[in-house]
């Protein structure tokens, strides 16, 4: 599992009782409670990171962070790969939720389907749909 952004790349900022919210706490704070509950319903969880640290090092290049969140699954030989994050958009009538995934397998689209439903099912967004894209 790996968080959208972390140290030196906030991601998405928004805005809370007029202070700054980043991406990069949030996204954190969801994947850790997550991770306790798949632990705990019996599965093995690889986190690309469990704090405000870059995986690869701080403040390389993007392409190098992104390889190395995606070597963490690939040597780990894991089932799934999820990213999580808090989009941003410059239009503030978009709103929702979207899920993507890498279609792999036949497989891919399901689990991604699965989860999407999830988080919806959780909380108050519009769906935005499931879509398949490969983001790195």
């Amino acid at each position: 599992m790996t968080q959208g952004t972390a140290e030196r790349d906030t991601g998405a900022i928004g805005q809370l009782n007029g202070q700054p919210v980043y991406e990069k706490n949030i996204t954190l704070s969801i994947a850790l409670p997550l991770r306790d509950m798949l632990t705990k319903a019996g599965a093995t969880v690889f986190m690309t990171r469990t704090t405000d640290r870059d995986v690869y090092k701080p403040y390389d290049g993007d392409n190098e962070e992104l390889q190395a969140r995606s070597d963490v699954g690939n040597n780990n030989h894991a089932d799934a790969f999820l990213s999580i994050h808090i989009d941003a958009f410059s239009n503030p009538s978009v709103d929702g939720t979207t899920g993507y995934y890498y279609a792999k397998t036949d497989k891919d689209q399901l689990l991604a389907q699965c989860l999407h439903d999830a988080v919806l099912n959780e909380i108050d967004t519009p769906d935005r749909g499931v879509r398949a894209n490969d983001l790195y």
